[in-house]
């Protein structure tokens, strides 16, 4: 076979009858083909088998033949490699972790040619199998067990307490501790005006079913500026803005959600009313340091804030009755917003527990959204022989 390949072109297609009874320009015979070969991505249909056999003749005398794993480092590596498998599968995020592991079976083919031009063979495919099962049976017990209990707590407290919150604490494996930290907050009160008037008037079911209508479409607006409701007092809403999150603009938001609460029972008074009604709010808002973090006993708490900037900001809400308004913030709100939201004056009070007046300011529109009347009503100089009242006379 190797005298007749080096024949001219004519000898050879002469010759090449005896040793394979087709014709010339047919294909090798299947007997003559490594059936592997079959699939091979070289220009030509196959590779005749005295070439595998050269090849092998070659690696023999040069002294690099191909050699098979033994069992035991092929026990060894998938091993190994289920275990790194698990252990990504069950300590990392999942889908980080899934990635993470499919990117590393992607990678054993070409591992195996690497190895394969140093003579060695690599079991690829049982080390692909052996973390593919170990990663859909980490993945398959995560779910049924270890995060169930997550999923539990998640539930749980998902109700209670903010989102990041709930984050910590499934993520450290335990529940929150009691206690809290100072941080300069944002809180918001606010209450519906008339309302011991509009309860007497409708039946329980309804009531209710008016709340909640009223209390989801607040709630959905606080908490899309970066707020949450820190509990409900009938038909009240607390609220805070700047934690547990740190947000620099905590004022700002506070009152661009005060005024979208505001705009919205406007907007659609057949919606939010009660007893023929229109539902109308009052909102006060004050910026100021607080103690905020898990309050009550082990077995009964709540996240939330604590301190003189939260009284006053139910005084505030509370004030709105006496100056007929539907918000009103401190000069503290108005100074940590910056120039964000265009606000007129509406007074100097006097507050207990207070050595300094506070000035109290009505939010008319954000900035960018404001009116030249807004514009005209927030330039009103403020009246120098303005007389400082008394907030507890109100």
């Amino acid at each position: 076979m190797i005298l007749a390949t080096v024949l001219d072109v004519e000898d050879r297609r002469l010759t090449s009858r005896r040793f394979v009874k087709m014709t010339d320009g047919v294909a090798a015979p299947s007997r003559c083909i490594h059936p592997a070969m079959q699939l091979s991505a070289a220009p030509r249909d196959s590779i005749a088998g005295v070439y595998i056999h050269a090849t092998a003749v070659d690696n023999i005398l040069a002294g690099r033949p191909l050699h098979d794993w033994s069992t035991a480092s092929a026990i060894t590596a998938a091993i190994s490699l289920a275990l790194l498998t698990a252990a990504g599968a069950f300590l990392l995020q999942l889908r980080i972790g899934l990635a993470g592991i499919a990117i590393a079976i992607l990678l054993l083919p070409f591992a195996a040619v690497a190895l394969l031009r140093d003579g060695g063979v690599m079991p690829w495919l049982s080390l692909a199998a052996a973390m593919a099962t170990t990663a859909a049976a980490t993945v398959a017990w995560r779910f049924a067990v270890s995060d169930r209990d997550r999923r539990l707590i998640a539930k749980l407290f998902s109700l209670y307490l903010p989102p990041l919150v709930v984050e910590r604490m499934v993520a450290g494996g335990r529940m929150p501790d009691l206690g809290g930290e100072e941080r300069e907050v944002t809180v918001l009160f606010s209450d519906i005006a008339g309302f011991t008037a509009i309860s007497e008037a409708c039946d329980p079911a309804t009531l209710v079913q008016g709340l909640n209508t009223y209390f989801s479409t607040m709630t959905d607006i606080i908490e899309a500026h970066g707020g949450f409701v820190d509990k409900y007092i009938g038909d009240a809403i607390v609220a805070v803005f700047g934690a547990p999150v740190v947000d620099m603009r905590h004022a700002e938001q506070a009152m661009r959600a005060a005024m979208q609460m505001r705009d919205a029972l406007l907007a659609e008074p057949e919606r939010f009313s009660l007893a023929g009604l229109p539902l109308k709010t009052r909102i006060g808002l004050n910026t100021g340091r607080v103690l905020i973090g898990n309050i009550g006993s082990p077995r009964r708490f709540n996240y939330t804030a604590m301190g003189d900037a939260v009284n006053l900001a139910s005084r505030l809400e509370g004030a709105n009755k006496v100056y007929g308004t539907s918000i009103l913030v401190s000069d503290d709100t108005m100074r940590a917003a910056g120039e964000a939201i265009i606000a007129r004056r509406v007074d100097i009070v006097r507050v207990v527990g207070r050595a300094q007046p506070v000035r109290l300011y009505e939010p008319l529109a954000p900035r960018e959204a404001a009116s030249a009347e807004d514009l005209r009503l927030s330039a009103v100089p403020e009246d120098p022989a303005q007389a400082v009242r008394d907030l507890t006379e109100k």
